[in-house]
């Protein structure tokens, strides 16, 4: 798998090469190196490959599998949520590793379980429950509780450490995500309306950068 991996991401360096990438606006000024840089191939194709540029060059592999589920109505006609899976793969000092992250749909569309599945042991990583309209979204990483303040259709989100209130990463609306940890990330979708999901691959990406928490 390792060899497969590298095989993918070497077709894709021209996307992750942070050369060509465009400045980065005013409010991550003081980011440190810490960056993933998501790009979508084409429409058709629903890969994303993502490449921690630091010194160590942790690499992700992403496929995403998803369909349309629901149009919500005149008002969000150009939002169409959808049933999404998709894995994860990625290389470190140790070898590969690989996760999967699929939604568990309730009675309505606008309700999840969202489940984040280590392949090898079947570990559940990640929880998240709430409404796509709510304002609430708690998610639970080894015992440690995070909630998201806002919602979906807000310019802002914010993702709070609990108890402590400690706001650990804020989304901005623009397709951008950022950390207030030791670095920041951009996102860069080719499309808005898929925004949420690829920003979910990125936030789970920075959290397992190292096999450990946000902290």
């Amino acid at each position: 798998m390792a060899a497969k991996i590298e095989q993918e991401l070497s077709r894709y360096n021209q996307f992750t090469d942070s050369s060509t990438l465009p400045p980065a606006p005013a409010y991550q000024a003081a980011a440190t190196s810490q960056w993933f840089h998501i790009y979508r191939e084409s429409i058709t194709d629903r890969n994303a490959f993502v490449k921690h540029q630091d010194k160590n060059e942790v690499k992700f592999y992403v496929e995403f599998h998803y369909r349309s589920i629901a149009n919500i109505g005149s008002q969000f006609s150009r939002l169409t949520y959808r049933r999404f899976e998709f894995n994860f793969y990625w290389l470190d000092k140790n070898g590969p590793k690989a996760f999967t992250i699929k939604p568990i749909l309730q009675k309505t569309n606008l309700l999840t379980d969202l489940l984040i599945t280590d392949f090898s042991t079947g570990k559940e990583i990640i929880i998240n429950r709430g409404s796509i309209f709510g304002r609430k979204y708690l998610w639970e990483i080894d015992g440690i509780q995070y909630q998201w303040k806002g919602a979906l259709f807000n310019t802002n989100l914010e993702l709070t450490q609990l108890p402590e209130k400690k706001v650990v990463a804020v989304y901005h609306r623009a397709a951008r995500f950022s950390f207030k940890k030791e670095g920041k990330l951009e996102v860069k979708p080719e499309y808005n309306s898929n925004c949420n999901l690829i920003i979910a691959t990125a936030f789970a990406a920075e959290l397992w950068e190292d096999g450990d928490n946000v902290e």
